[in-house]
């Protein structure tokens, strides 16, 4: 279950990302150096945040409610992402939303994990494994995808694929949570 979670959140992520300094100068009308200096800005804020994120995993909430509490935010950030074509000041609630929910979802997967296992359980490097599988499928699968589906069904499809897979897969962690 971590694994379908860490998956589609990397899928999500990947697929905003990956098309997003494009997307600002074809979709949003910037010059190629502001879409560069806000994606530069945007990713500078995605991983100054995970430690912030860890730490509210860690003391605060737990980790399961701070993994969750992020997806969610992440999956309302993809959404706006895509109504920012709409609005297109938008982008940047939309960024410093994305920011947020990766701050709190990625230091909390791997912290999850380990707490299922004893500790110096052999299974546990398997395990993540398993985990960093489920990164590099999500994350090829969005770099591959989600440029050709903005090109043959637009940005918005793209962003609402993204925000939809992360919904599924909280979806999923909630019926397996007790198994």
């Amino acid at each position: 279950m971590i694994f379908f979670v860490e998956l589609w959140e990397r899928f999500g992520y990947y697929g905003v990302q990956g098309i997003l300094a494009v997307f600002f100068v074809k979709q949003l009308g910037f010059s190629q150096e502001q879409a560069f200096i806000t994606f530069g800005a945007f990713a500078a804020l995605v991983y100054g945040l995970i430690s912030i994120g860890g730490y509210v995993g860690d003391h605060l909430l737990g980790t399961k409610r701070t993994l969750v509490l992020g997806a969610i935010v992440l999956a309302i950030g993809y959404f706006m992402t895509g109504m920012s074509l709409l609005k297109p000041q938008l982008i940047f609630i939309a960024l410093g939303t994305i920011a947020v929910g990766n701050g709190l979802f990625k230091a909390n997967p791997a912290s999850l994990l380990s707490k299922c296992y004893p500790p110096k359980d052999a299974r546990l490097d398997g395990a993540f494994t398993l985990f960093y599988m489920s990164i590099n499928i999500g994350s090829l699968l969005s770099l591959s995808l989600a440029p050709v589906i903005a090109e043959k069904f637009g940005y918005a499809v793209t962003y609402n694929l993204c925000g939809a897979g992360l919904i599924i897969a909280l979806l999923v962690y909630f019926a397996c949570r007790g198994w």
